[in-house]
C-alpha cells in the first residue's frame, strides 16, 4: 500500500501584508507588492514578495510567507519536481519557470494543474536568467 505524502509548509519568514485589491486573494498564491499593498501577480515578470498562507480578505491584512517551504496551488501545465517555478499571470499559481521571468522557487513534486505542491521559496524579488 502506498501512502499519500502530506503537503505541508515550513515557514522561515512571514509578514503581515494588506490586500490592496477590491476582492479576496486566495490562499497558496504568489503575490507581489509591499507590506502595505499586495496583489496577485499580474505578469510572470512581476517581482514576487511571497505566498499567501490563507485567504486574505479585500482591504485586510493576512500572512504572506517570504522564505521557507510553502504550499502553492499549481497552474496550467502543473509543476515538475526539482524544477524552478514562476507565478502564472493573473492567478498567482505555480507553473514551470522560463528564462528572464520571476522565480518563485523550486517545486518539490510533479503535480498537475489545481493540485497543491510544496515549493522551496527563493525569497522576495528574485528574477533568474
Amino acid at each position: 500500500m502506498t501512502l499519500k505524502k502530506d503537503t505541508t509548509e515550513r515557514p522561515l519568514e512571514t509578514l503581515g501584508c494588506k490586500n490592496a485589491t477590491g476582492s479576496d486573494i486566495p490562499a497558496k498564491r504568489f503575490v507581489t507588492g509591499t507590506e502595505d499593498s499586495i496583489t496577485l501577480t499580474a505578469a510572470d515578470t512581476d517581482p514576487i514578495l511571497g505566498v499567501t498562507r490563507s485567504v486574505i480578505k479585500a482591504g485586510q491584512y493576512g500572512p504572506v510567507m517570504l522564505r521557507g517551504k510553502a504550499v502553492v496551488t499549481a497552474g496550467v501545465g502543473g509543476t515538475t519536481a526539482a524544477v524552478r517555478v514562476k507565478p502564472e499571470a493573473a492567478t498567482g499559481k505555480a507553473i514551470i519557470w522560463g528564462t528572464g521571468k520571476s522565480e518563485g522557487g523550486i517545486a518539490r513534486d510533479t503535480v498537475s494543474a489545481d493540485v497543491d505542491v510544496e515549493v522551496e521559496l527563493s525569497g522576495p524579488g528574485i528574477t533568474a536568467q
